[in-house]
């Protein structure tokens, strides 16, 4: 049987995978170091921080889609673009966070770690992300100085805001994909 409670194993090899940091430290046994995610457990469950906030982030970008598509009488449009410029706020305070929490150790590190083959794919990503935060930040000074009272503008910049919400939808659903791929050559499997 070994030294190892788990069975044979050979020296160095991974048993399972939990997520937990762990060294052999003579005499003592194992020693834990910490995780190698950034999961944290709350009420004995395992939570992912950044699950968390991308589901926040989804639901302020459904609201700021549903202020968008709210179809407003004539005199309704001033009530409509002080909406959106709430959702708007919200949801680029909540961007701000995810592109924080990503760019310090967030998955696509992991993915270049794990699978360095794949570092051409995160770099394009990256640089669509970061022309798409340009685009974001030229609507939002748009939506800061609109004026409801020109209803050509304000109708070109709201459509100009849900192509961006269609385009971080699709660059998201790439990254996703991106993220199971890398997952599938790491374990081996075909999908």
């Amino acid at each position: 049987q070994g030294d190892s409670p788990f069975g044979v194993t050979p020296q160095g090899s991974r048993q399972y995978r939990t997520g937990d940091l762990a060294e052999w430290a003579e005499p003592d046994g194992l020693r834990f170091l910490g995780r190698i995610d950034r999961q944290v457990k709350v009420g004995g469950y395992r939570i992912e921080p950044r699950e968390v906030e991308l589901a926040i982030l989804l639901s302020v970008e459904q609201s700021l889609r549903i202020a968008l598509q709210w179809k407003t009488p004539e005199r309704g449009t001033n009530r409509k673009l002080s909406t959106l410029r709430f959702a708007a706020r919200s949801f680029e305070s909540h961007l701000t966070r995810t592109r924080v929490l990503a760019d310090f150790g967030g998955y696509m590190h992991a993915i270049i770690d794990d699978n360095p083959h794949l570092a051409a794919e995160v770099r394009a990503l990256r640089e669509v992300r970061e022309g798409l935060q340009v685009n974001f930040e030229r609507i939002m000074v748009q939506l800061e100085i609109a004026s409801a009272d020109d209803s050509a503008s304000f109708g070109q910049m709201c459509a100009e805001m849900e192509r961006y919400l269609d385009d971080l939808e699709r660059l998201s659903q790439k990254e996703m994909r991106l993220l199971q791929h890398s997952f599938v050559q790491e374990e081996g499997g075909s999908g």
